[in-house]
């Protein structure tokens, strides 16, 4: 979560607790207030998704990682050979179940699906050549399991964008109508002193001060 929005949140939950401590005695009081509850209460919700979705991305982003070594490691590198064996009688195959070295993930994916097709299609041919009969059925599992982390990555990038949007926005509402306490509490300072300080504690937003550089001597 970026410092700005962060300190804009620690500052609403504190209002908030103010508000709680210190109701308004109006009935107009009381509406603002609970607008500023609801938008609070949603902007916790959703960074609560936020870190989810950012846990569900890094989770499947290493899932994917090891599962795409294990099946270089494994099948691939079995299917690779055996192929490479049963190109005496077909010499294409050589070259049909290579994998790229340094492969993205879309890349990875295609080849790795290439060669579990032409498997399926060489089955026979292989079978002579050593192919164990466990290998395709593992490699077709592990490309099952690979699609769905690969969904799961794109589900969690996009709750994530998608939630940080709508927070950016609230949180600047939260700071507005922060503001717009300000002077809601006016009249309450002059009926109990006692508040002000209170209140601006509860208001203040420690903000990251910005620290000049010396500037150099004259010449």
């Amino acid at each position: 979560m970026r410092t700005d929005v962060r300190l804009k949140v620690d500052m609403a939950v504190r209002v908030r607790d103010f508000l709680r401590a210190n109701p308004f005695a109006s009935a107009n009081g009381q509406a603002v207030t609970a607008v500023f509850e609801e938008r609070l209460a949603r902007v916790l919700d959703l960074i609560a998704r936020i870190d989810q979705g950012e846990l569900t991305r890094r989770s499947a982003v290493r899932h994917k990682r090891d599962l795409r070594q294990q099946l270089r490691m494994v099948p691939l590198r079995h299917l690779t050979r055996v192929a490479a064996a049963a190109a005496r009688e077909k010499p294409e195959l050589a070259t049909q179940f290579r994998m790229p070295y340094r492969a993205t993930e879309q890349e990875f994916r295609a080849a790795a699906g290439n060669i579990a097709a032409l498997t399926a299609a060489n089955r026979e041919l292989l079978d002579r050549y050593g192919l164990d009969a466990a290998i395709p059925d593992e490699l077709n599992r592990g490309l099952e399991v690979l699609d769905r982390l690969i969904i799961d990555a794109n589900d969690g990038r996009m709750i994530h964008t998608g939630a940080r949007m709508e927070l950016l926005g609230l949180s600047s509402e939260l700071l507005a109508m922060a503001r717009q306490f300000d002077g809601m509490m006016l009249f309450r300072y002059r009926e109990d002193p006692g508040l002000r300080g209170s209140w601006a504690s509860a208001r203040n937003v420690a903000w990251a001060r910005h620290i000049p550089k010396p500037e150099s001597p004259a010449a």
